[in-house]
């Protein structure tokens, strides 16, 4: 799933987007973000935080930790760290299985 979605991003990046390349791209994206929030979000929950805790752990706004929780976006690499180590979870644990 991860190497379509790099294949695609490829093509996407080559040339101008056309609406049928941006609807895969997106296709393949969404669901990766969905199912790192519910990680996120299981891994919070299981901590007893609420999101403005982890956001106050991390140096970043609630409104942030909503939008990776429910998949309207993701966190780069360095926010996923400050996550895993807020979170006590190594950092394989939000990987897309």
């Amino acid at each position: 799933m991860r190497r379509l979605y790099m294949r695609l991003l490829d093509i996407f990046r080559k040339k101008k987007k056309t609406a049928e390349e941006v609807e895969k791209v997106e296709k393949v994206r969404s669901p990766f973000k969905r199912k790192l929030g519910k990680k996120i979000k299981l891994a919070r929950v299981e901590m007893d935080m609420i999101q403005s805790d982890l956001a106050k752990a991390m140096g970043t706004m609630q409104k942030t930790i909503s939008r990776w929780e429910t998949g309207q976006s993701a966190p780069r690499l360095k926010n996923l760290l400050k996550i895993a180590v807020a979170l006590n979870k190594p950092l394989r644990y939000f990987r897309d299985n």
